[in-house]
Order: structure tokens, then sequence, then C-alpha cells
């Protein structure tokens, strides 16, 4: 599970990183990027299972900004309020991408109709880290 979740909170923080307006601080995406962990681990945790990979995988969707109600991810709410990143401006940044977090994968998806992107694949050696972080 450490690896999945690490290449999900990578890449939601990536998308912070990308924003325009360059709100957040260093530390703050840091702290931001350990709550999500956090919280994610704590939901998952009984709803994890390797050897079924797929059972329960809608519990495991997230949802940045769901497209017909506008709503932010309760997940990305939680690790948000703990890091002091209002709900509004998560709210306003983050794009419609919905990520889907299974054992040994993470996939996402910009919009309902996207294509589906690998982040993370078990045959990988390492979790997706944005390839700015190698220079």
């Amino acid at each position: 599970m450490k690896h999945e979740l690490i290449s999900a909170a990578n890449f939601i923080v990536h998308l912070l990183r990308l924003n325009k307006q360059n709100v957040c601080c260093e530390p703050q995406l840091n702290q931001f990027k350990k709550n999500l962990i956090e919280e994610m681990r704590k939901q998952y945790y009984n709803h994890w299972f390797p050897h079924h990979p797929f059972l329960k995988s809608n519990f495991r969707t997230i949802f940045l900004i769901e497209k017909s109600t506008k709503k932010l991810d309760p997940i990305l709410q939680q690790a948000g309020k703990k890091t002091g990143l209002p709900k509004a401006f998560l709210t306003k940044i983050f794009p419609e991408v919905i990520l889907f977090i299974n054992p040994f994968e993470v996939c996402y998806r910009f919009g309902e109709n996207g294509s589906l992107c690998v982040l993370y694949d078990i045959n990988c050696l390492h979790p997706w880290v944005p390839l700015t972080y190698f220079t």
C-alpha cells in the first residue's frame, strides 16, 4: 500500500505545484502530502485486498473535483484542513481528475471520458515522481 499511496500523493501535490498562483509554500505542500497519505492509509486500511486488487475499488477512487457537484473529495478536504489549506482554495485549484488507487496500480483520468494513464505499476521500480525533481 505504501508505494501506491506515495504515488497518488505525489501526483496530487504536483497538481498543486502547477498552480499559477503559487499560494502554497514547499513546507506546507510537504505537510499536505504527509496528511494526505495518512488520510488515505486510514480510510483504505480495511479495504485493501492484494489477492483481489479490484475488490471495493470504488471505495479507493478519489474524485479531486466531482463534475456533477463541483465538490472536493473528503480525503482532500480532511488533509487540507489539517494542513491549513482552505477547502475553497483546493476546490478552485484542482482540475476534474479521477484517481484509481488499487493494490499494485495507481491510475488517473482527466474528466469522465479521458484516457486512463498509469502513475504506478508494481512492475515499475519507483512510485511516480515529477521529472522536475531529478534535475
